[in-house]
């Protein structure tokens, strides 16, 4: 299974603190301090995207159950598997060579 070898040291990480979050009392308003956080560590981890990172915060904000999404891994095998594909295109996730 092709999936099981791209996850990033970085990204795995950021996915999994993001989901323990859950298990934490008050939840929701530690949600709610987390978007911002989410959103910077994001820009970092992928400078050239808006998208990834605003797809973070808002997974953080929304009221809906998308937290089980991993963004961070997610967007790191599109950046390095899919490099040349038009989503990696659209989503910023083409690395400068």
């Amino acid at each position: 299974m092709l999936v099981l070898g791209c996850f990033p040291r970085d990204g795995i990480a950021f996915d999994a603190a993001g989901d323990l979050s859950e298990s934490l009392p008050f939840h929701g308003l530690l949600e709610l301090a987390l978007g911002p956080l989410d959103y910077f560590v994001l820009r970092y981890l992928f400078e050239d995207s808006f998208a990834i990172p605003v797809a973070g915060l808002l997974e953080e904000w929304l009221p809906i159950p998308v937290e089980f999404l991993p963004t961070a891994t997610l967007a790191w095998c599109v950046q390095n598997l899919a490099a040349e594909s038009e989503i990696a295109r659209k989503l910023g996730l083409v690395k400068k060579k």
